[in-house]
Parts: structure tokens; C-alpha cells; sequence
């Protein structure tokens, strides 16, 4: 029985924000959903998906415009697209023209984050997903509120056959505080169409005011909510009326910027989004968004491909576990996973997908007992989207490399740092709350934070500068570090480490202390935006000519604007002093150049730029804010002898000289890149491209292959594809697009995590016969592979499961470097059978050493009294270096040890202190130093490791008649300290 409330309220629905209205219901432990069976009249989704877009182009004449991929490829506001408007953001901005004034879509979105975060309640009720579909429609000065609140209302009565009756509408009741007044016009429109009074409700700005994120175009918003029942599961919403909202209508007509103010739009347009799961179910006639056919047929490949209990549709109460939850998770994350992947976005750049791909593999490990459902999803979801999206069927294959990888990844790190995650949680139970507790890092961040802790026991709040550490060391998202933080009752200092991000991105980007101090850039920059000097025009950068034997980049005749010396502005319309411009490193900015700032991985150009009587020999180019500004030193040599002044001003004519010979090796070697790229997707079913640097004598890129090696024919065929696309002298073409074209393109390789500039940006294609490449480029490149000449590969390097290497040479570097290969091969061929004995017992030797330490140290586990390890190992032949004492310690990590090997007269040494034992009078580096008062040791520390949890010594090479003794005292020096410093953390640990 469902017990309604009628009565005056305060609405908070808003599709957007995931909102329905509550109904009370008599106390049901499990409510099960509406039957799934198929009634005579029974409307598929992709019939009523179709019928929106049809009756939106034929009758109300607008321009279907395909669903952007849910990477925002122009935004780093996002980390997913999250609403059908985000597409369109640049034209409501008046960066762009519209495609049209009138247009129509169903947009993929994705909400895992930020100001729209629906992921905790996934699963839970019977509308929250991870992905969705939006269907909208705009209008870009072609029509107003009436015929949008029109269109729309026909849509649902008309089209759709919506009991008007069981519809209500809201409008905007204004802000006082930002002086916004009600949007009475748009309560008037609905009136006007029919709607009585008291179905006409005003909202606050939290729910009818709508907003992108933190910041953008945004605007009062009017919505349709129907009068349906509510399941009970949905009972724990703010407001007893049993509304579901299924249509927002916004309209933008203000922006909200980055500090909080909201301004008026130059224009005005219409931004309509319903969320076709609802639509789905309310036209079907179901209770929940999992009984329509856009989640049943995966509900249905789950319990066949598992033999799990088969669907029935039960929502738990009172914090009972039920397996349809994890039913509906799966279905949910495993649409969400493959929309994403499709798109071409990586787990390895994106945190919160990798998050959701463990959750998913988790839910189909531990309830379904399956490793491989997530891939059986996969084909499911392609079967159900792949019509309208079909970028899902055509990257199926890559979609299910990265899944295996992903799966294959999670189980190996169970089986090894699982085990150390899960020591952690035994003496640290809110450790478990971590939602991936096999995040790269996630150890070594907590020793971290741990290590903060022990220096500061009355901490509140973890310091910016701290989260950004285990940010950029360890790899950890702001989020995760959240979560750690709060298992030690921590806040984050966002702010602190939001400042350390702005800081270290501009460092990344402009080498910031080139200039001698570390703030000099930057203070330069905000000079020249504050007094409004203009932007650099660096579209020159793209003027150049091949004569057939070389490329000729023309003299350009530019203006002087300013000119930092040693990171001082200098007033340059006075004169400078000689000595000055010598020994000071400079940079000049100019109103135009032709240099290539570093971007996209090539390096910068170099050159001179001639200023009256004085030569600047330029050595880098760095573009910063549009600002280009141009690094290097006066050549005061051009200068009288007598000369000990000399007079700039602005305004002054320069001319700038491009190194013709260094700027056509970077183009070379850009182009390769390209190829190379194109070339590995020839080979392997996935590849993402990590980062490039693309020098004048060689390219090195790297990428990632999800778990496939790269075998010596691989290489033999990368450079047979480059070379033959070489000697088919393919054109290269270029042409420059704004943000929804670039959308359009299709087969376009961009670089995950890459955030695009959403206007002039340029696209690189080479089209041959079997290479075919197609990126968003904005580097300069040959205009023909032909002037390549030759391509070769010198180096290839594997850093983990997945990450790969490449570095390659063109031109005459290739054609040398193919010189050596012929001689060494010729070489190699002779001693191959000689050296193959000897890396044999090497390997041997290796294997040797291994079990020695194992078998040593398991030993030593079983037979000590202590509550801690102090151990010497003694070797013979073999070199003090190449004995890894870390294995050893790997053996034991639940109590201190402390590790000395040495031979042939060397000694060196290693200790590990676990967390639990940490004090501010006992950690590995206050041990490990007790060594000085025997020998004179020098400490070692790795990048990854905190020294209070690991030390070694550096290897110390001593005399052959005293290392014996040497080494005893150091063993009973490292003994004494443990016993004494760590006596009560031992005893109370046991």
C-alpha cells in the first residue's frame, strides 16, 4: 500500500542532480519490480530513442548532431562529459558559430564525479547510473522559452502519449542574493499552454537554476515532473510528493566564472536534456530504469554466463547485502566501462574509471565467481548501443585488450601488495574503507602520511604541499588521498594543493627557473596581462617552403615588446648596459614570430633574432598564455668596441632567422612519430600513446601495448610499414578545425588525458596505402614522407607490464645508424655461439645467489628468539653489488631487520622498519646511521621509498685485514640500537 502526500512544498527535483520525489510506503523488506514480460503494445528503446530525433528533424526542422565522445577533449574543467550541452559550451561562450541555429541529439554522459556524482547510489535505487543518455535539444537564437517549453510539452502528450494530467512543471523563483529575479515569463508560457496554477511550482536556485560545474555557461531552468509511483527503494529522498523529473529546459543566459561571480551572456540560447533511461521507463510501463530492455538483456547474459541466481529484481533495506544489487552494479559499470573505453579513454590516465573497472571486476570475482565477466558484458553492450554508437563494434577488440589487461593487472597486485595492504588494515581496520586498495602508490603514500603524522601528532588537516607529494611521487588522485587522509581523521588542504598543481604545470610547461629566479616568469606574465601588451601571433611558425632539396623558412619582420634580463623587467626604452646583455641570460618577447614554442613534444626551434646592430642567438621558445617568449643570450660581439651602451625601444624592428638545417630535422622526426604511431596500431589491438619527445637527431615515444610484448619481428615490421610509406613519398596533409568539428572527425588518434585547444586546431594526416595516420597535431612536419629518407629504430625499453619505449632516427642518422646494424650483424653472428655460453652462467650465477639469500634468511626467520633480525651474509665470488638484500627483506616485513652482505672487501648494508614500529627515537635511517660510529658509511635513499621505513648504505669498500671486525661491530652496533630504541614498540607489538 502507498501512502501519498499532497501538499504545498518546496520542489527538489532536478533530473541533473539525480533527484526524485519521495513516497511514504507500508514497511516492505524486499519490494521485487514490475514483470519484464514484452505487452502487446511494447515500444523498444531504439524505437522510442529514434522517434525523439525523427520528430525533432522532420517536423520541427532541426540538425541531428552525433554524441560527442565522452572524453572532454576541450575541457579540463571535466574529467567526463556529463550533459548533452558540454559539446556546445564553446558557442554558448561565443567562441563558435553554431553548426545550426536548430539541433537535436542523444549525447553519452558520464557522472562519476565533481558537482554531478551519482555513483554511491548505483545499484541502490532504481535510477542513479554511472552512464546514461541525454536526449536534447537546442536552439542557438532561433527560438525562445515558448516554443522550447512547447516543443517539449507536445513531445511527452503528443508524441509519447503522456497523460497531460499526470504532468507538473517548475520555474525558477529567483535569487535575491545575486539580485537574479523570478522567471515569471516562463510561468506565464506554461499557463498560457494550459497547465493549471497549482501544477506550476517555483523552485530556489539549488533546483531550478542549472549549472555544468564549477564554472560555464548556466541559467534558470524550468522542468516536467510526472505523477507516477515511486518505489520504495527510492524512499530516502528530502520530499514526500511522488514526482519524477524527466525533462530540464535550461536557459543559459548567464556564465558562472572561476571565482564564484555569475555575468550576462552576450546571447541567449535554449539547452533541453531528458534522461532517456527514465523516458525508457516511464513509456514501458516499469517501476525502474533495470527493468526496461536497456539493462534486462545484460541481467540475462550475467546469470547464463555465471549460473547465478537468476535476476528478480529485490532492493535490500537495513544495510543488507542482496546479489540483484550486484546484479544492477554490474550492468551499470559494465555499460559505463565499455562506453568509455570505446571513446578511447586509458585506466592509466584516469583514475576514476580504473576505480570503477576494479569495482566491476571485484563484484565479478567475488559474487558471480567469474574473471571474465566484464568481458562478456562488453560483447552485451555492444549488441544493445552499437547501433547508435558504433564506435563501440568497431573498437570491440581494443575495448577487451584493455578489460583482460585490467583484470590480469588487479589479480597479480592481490597477489602481492594485497597481501602487504592487508597486514596494513589487520593494525589499521578504517584502512579497509579505501575504495582501490590496489592503487599504484597507495602503500607508499600511506607511509607517507604516516611519516607526517609522527612529526606532527596534532594534525588536522593534511598540508597541501603533503598531498601534492604523494600526488606527484606516487601517482595518487586527489580523491584517494582524500580517502587516506581520512582513515587518520585528516582533511586535505585542496587549496595548498591546488597551488602546487598551478605551480608545478607551469614549471612542467615553461622551465620557470631558466631565467635565475624561480618566480620571474610568471610575475612577467601577469606584467603583460595586466598592461594589456598583446598576444604573440606565432602562426608564422607554419610558413615554410621545400625547394626540392632543403626547406626555407622566410626572414620575418616583427616589432620589439619587451625584454627580461637575469628574471628583471628592463625599462627598454632606455639604454642597456654592455656588460649586462653579456653575461645575463634574457628573454624577448615580440608582437609576431616564426619559432616553434615546445609543444606536443617537439623541442623548440632555434635561431636569431637581430635587434639594430645586436645579434640574440635564441636557444629555447616557450609559450605561455599566448605569450611566446624567446630564451637565449646577446651576442655582444656585433657591438663597438667603445659601444658600452645601447638603446632599445618599444616598438623597435626586429628580424627573426629560423635554423633552417635543426628546424627540418624536428620536422622529420614529428612526422616519424606519426608513423610510428600509425605503425604499432597495424600490430597490436591497443596502443596509447604515454608522452613523445621529438628532438632534432631522434624521436623517442612512448606508449603502452596492455600487457603484449614487443617481439624482434614486430620491430622488423614497424620499420619495413615506415620505410615503404617513406619510399611512396605520401603527401601530408594538414587542415585546421575548431572543437565540434574536430568531434566530427573520424578514425582520429589523440593522446589520452590530452586536453585540445577548441579552436584552431590543426589535424595531421598521412593516408597511404598501409599506413594511415590521422592526428591532432599542432607541430610542424614535412610536407611529404619522401623527405624522411630512411627510418631506423636504435633503442627499445619495457618499464613494467605495459609500458614500452621506442627511440628512432630518420634521415642521415638513419641511414647510418643502418650502417652499424649491417657491421654489427656481421659481428654478431660471429660471437653469438661464444656469448651464449657465458650469459648461461651468468644467469646461473644469478639463480645461485637467489636461493643462497632465500634459504639464508628463511633460517635465520625460523630460528631467531629476537623480535627483530640483525644478519650478516657472507658471500664468496661474487660482487657485493649484485646481491639484492631487498629480496631478503621481502621474506620478513611483519618486524625490523637489518641486512649486511659483504665480499671481497666490500660491505654494504640495508634495513626496514615496519609502520607499526615507527617512533621518533627508532626508524630505518636513525639505524642505519648508528653504522658512523664504526665505519664511514654513506646513506641511500630511492625515489619511492621513505627513508624512516627503508635504508641502505651505499657499497664502502674496506681493508681486507679489517672487515671482518669492522663487520662484527656494526652488527652489534645495529643490535644495541634496536634493543634499546625500540624495546616498547617491540614489546607492545607482540
Amino acid at each position: 500500500m502507498f501512502i501519498i502526500s499532497r501538499k504545498t512544498f518546496k520542489i527538489g527535483g532536478n533530473f541533473r542532480s539525480g533527484i526524485v520525489f519521495n513516497i511514504k510506503s507500508s514497511n516492505m523488506k524486499y519490494i521485487a519490480q514490475y514483470s519484464v514480460k514484452c505487452a502487446p503494445n511494447f515500444k523498444s528503446a531504439k524505437i522510442i530513442r529514434k522517434e525523439f530525433i525523427d520528430y525533432y528533424t522532420n517536423k520541427l526542422n532541426h540538425i541531428f548532431i552525433p554524441s560527442s565522445p565522452v572524453i572532454p577533449l576541450c575541457d579540463a574543467s571535466l574529467a567526463f562529459v556529463n550533459a548533452g550541452m558540454n559539446q556546445f559550451k564553446s558557442i554558448f561562450l561565443g567562441h563558435h558559430k553554431p553548426p545550426s541555429s536548430k539541433v537535436v541529439n542523444y549525447q553519452k554522459c558520464i557522472r562519476v564525479g565533481g558537482k554531478h556524482n551519482d555513483i554511491s547510489s548505483v545499484g541502490l535505487d532504481t535510477y542513479h547510473h554511472t552512464f546514461f543518455e541525454m536526449l536534447g535539444n537546442w536552439s542557438f537564437g532561433a527560438y525562445g522559452k515558448e516554443e522550447a517549453c512547447k516543443y517539449a510539452w507536445n513531445t511527452l502528450t503528443q508524441l509519447y502519449g503522456i497523460d497531460k494530467n499526470k504532468l507538473y512543471v517548475t520555474y525558477f523563483g529567483g535569487d535575491e542574493l545575486l539580485g537574479i529575479k523570478a522567471d515569471l515569463e516562463c510561468r506565464e508560457i506554461w499557463q498560457k499552454i494550459g497547465i493549471p496554477n497549482d501544477r506550476i511550482l517555483p523552485c530556489v536556485m539549488a533546483d531550478n537554476f542549472w549549472e555544468m560545474g564549477a564554472n560555464g555557461p548556466c541559467g534558470p531552468c524550468t522542468e516536467i515532473h510526472i505523477d507516477r509511483p515511486i518505489h520504495p527503494a527510492d524512499n530516502n529522498l528530502k520530499n514526500n510528493l511522488h514526482l519524477t523529473e524527466l525533462w530540464n529546459i535550461v536557459f543559459i543566459e548567464f556564465e558562472r566564472l572561476a571565482d564564484g561571480e555569475i555575468q550576462p551572456l552576450n546571447k541567449q540560447f535554449i539547452d533541453t536534456g531528458m534522461g532517456f533511461e527514465r523516458l525508457v521507463t516511464i513509456i514501458q510501463g516499469k517501476n525502474s530504469n533495470y527493468d526496461t530492455d536497456l539493462f534486462q538483456p545484460l541481467f540475462e547474459a550475467i546469470h547464463k554466463s555465471t549460473n547465478a541466481p537468476i535476476y528478480t529484481g529485490k532492493f535490500a533495506s537495513n544495510n543488507e547485502h542482496l546479489i540483484d544489487t550486484d546484479y544492477r552494479i554490474m550492468a551499470d559499470h559494465s555499460r559505463m566501462i565499455t562506453i568509455a573505453l570505446a571513446d578511447g579513454m586509458i585506466p592509466e590516465s584516469n583514475h576514476k574509471l580504473r576505480r570503477i573497472i576494479r569495482k566491476a571486476i571485484n563484484i565479478g570475482i567475488e559474487t558471480f565467481q567469474s574473471n571474465n565477466l566484464l568481458h562478456e558484458l562488453s560483447y552485451h553492450v555492444a549488441e544493445s548501443l552499437g547501433d547508435v554508437y558504433p564506435e563501440i563494434q568497431t573498437n570491440l577488440k581494443q575495448i577487451q585488450t584493455i578489460i583482460n589487461y585490467e583484470v590480469e593487472h588487479l589479480l597479480n597486485l592481490k597477489a602481492s601488495s594485497g597481501k602487504q595492504w592487508q597486514n596494513l588494515i589487520e593494525t589499521k581496520p578504517q584502512l579497509a574503507a579505501i575504495s582501490d586498495p590496489y592503487a599504484a602508490g597507495l602503500i607508499h603514500s600511506y607511509e607517507i602520511l604516516q611519516s607526517t603524522l609522527l612529526n606532527n601528532p596534532n594534525l588536522k588537516t593534511l598540508p597541501g604541499d603533503v598531498a601534492f607529494k604523494i600526488y606527484d611521487t606516487h601517482g595518487l588522485d586527489l580523491e584517494a588521498i582524500e580517502e587516506l587522509a581520512q582513515t587518520e581523521g585528516l582533511a586535505v588542504d585542496k587549496f595548498g594543493f591546488n597551488k602546487c598543481l598551478k605551480t608545478a604545470q607551469t614549471r612542467s610547461r615553461i622551465g620557470i627557473t631558466r631565467l635565475g629566479k624561480d618566480d620571474d616568469t610568471e610575475l612577467f606574465i601577469n606584467y603583460l596581462k595586466n598592461n594589456n601588451v598583446p598576444k604573440t601571433n606565432d602562426s608564422y611558425k607554419y610558413n615554410y617552403d621545400y625547394d626540392g632539396v632543403k626547406y626555407r623558412l622566410p626572414l620575418l619582420k616583427c616589432k620589439l615588446l619587451e625584454v627580461l634580463i637575469d628574471g628583471d623587467k628592463e625599462n627598454i626604452n632606455n639604454k642597456l648596459n654592455r656588460e649586462t646583455l653579456k653575461d645575463g641570460k634574457a628573454a624577448i618577447l615580440l608582437d609576431k614570430t616564426s619559432f616553434y614554442s615546445q609543444e606536443g613534444g617537439q623541442l623548440s626551434d632555434k635561431g636569431i633574432i637581430y635587434i639594430n646592430n645586436l645579434i640574440f642567438n635564441v636557444t629555447e621558445v616557450h609559450k605561455i598564455q599566448d605569450y611566446v617568449i624567446h630564451y637565449g643570450v646577446f651576442d655582444t660581439s656585433s657591438m663597438k668596441n667603445d659601444q658600452a651602451d645601447i638603446e632599445l625601444h618599444t616598438g623597435d624592428e626586429v628580424t627573426v632567422t629560423i635554423d633552417e638545417e635543426y628546424r627540418s630535422d624536428l620536422m622529420r622526426n614529428h612526422t616519424a612519430t606519426h608513423l610510428l604511431n600509425a605503425a604499432l596500431r597495424n600490430i597490436f589491438p591497443v596502443v596509447a600513446q604515454r608522452g613523445s619527445v621529438v628532438k632534432n637527431d631522434n624521436l623517442t615515444f612512448k606508449f603502452s601495448t596492455f600487457g603484449k610484448e614487443i617481439r624482434p619481428s614486430d620491430l622488423i615490421s614497424i620499420e619495413k610499414q615506415i620505410n615503404n610509406c617513406i619510399q611512396s613519398k605520401i603527401p601530408i596533409e594538414t587542415k585546421t578545425v575548431n572543437m565540434l568539428e574536430l568531434m566530427s572527425e573520424k578514425n582520429l588518434t589523440i593522446i589520452p588525458d590530452e586536453i585540445y585547444p577548441d579552436s584552431n586546431l590543426r589535424i595531421v594526416q598521412v593516408n597511404g596505402p598501409e599506413l594511415k595516420s590521422k592526428e591532432a597535431c599542432c607541430g610542424t612536419h614535412v610536407h611529404n614522407t619522401g623527405v624522411l629518407e630512411q627510418f631506423s629504430i636504435v633503442e627499445v625499453k619495457s618499464q613494467g607490464l605495459s609500458s614500452k619505449t621506442i627511440v628512432a632516427v630518420t634521415n642521415k642518422h638513419a641511414i647510418n645508424e643502418i650502417s652499424k646494424k649491417t657491421a654489427n650483424n656481421v659481428i654478431n653472428n660471429g660471437i653469438s655461439q661464444v656469448c651464449a655460453g657465458d650469459v648461461k652462467d651468468i644467469n646461473e650465477r644469478k639463480k645461485i645467489v637467489l636461493n643462497f639469500l632465500t634459504s639464508e634468511i628463511d633460517n635465520v626467520i625460523n630460528s631467531t628468539v629476537e623480535p627483530y633480525i640483525v644478519h650478516c651474509f657472507k658471500c664468496h665470488d661474487v660482487e657485493v653489488e649484485s646481491i639484492p638484500l631487498q629480496i631478503a627483506i621481502e621474506n620478513c616485513n611483519d618486524m625490523p631487520i637489518f641486512l649486511i652482505a659483504i665480499s671481497n672487501r666490500k660491505f654494504k648494508a640495508r634495513c626496514f622498519v615496519p609502520m607499526n614500529y615507527l617512533s621518533n627515537s627508532f626508524n630505518a635511517q636513525l639505524w642505519m646511521e648508528t653504522l658512523k660510529n664504526v665505519m664511514p658509511i654513506k646513506l641511500g635513499f630511492f625515489k619511492d621509498e621513505d627513508p624512516l621505513i627503508n635504508c641502505h648504505s651505499k657499497v664502502l669498500k674496506l681493508p681486507r685485514d679489517e672487515i671482518l671486525s669492522l663487520t662484527k661491530n656494526a652488527i652489534a652496533e645495529a643490535k644495541q640500537f634496536v634493543s634499546i630504541n625500540a624495546k616498547q614498540l617491540i614489546s607492545k607489538n607482540n
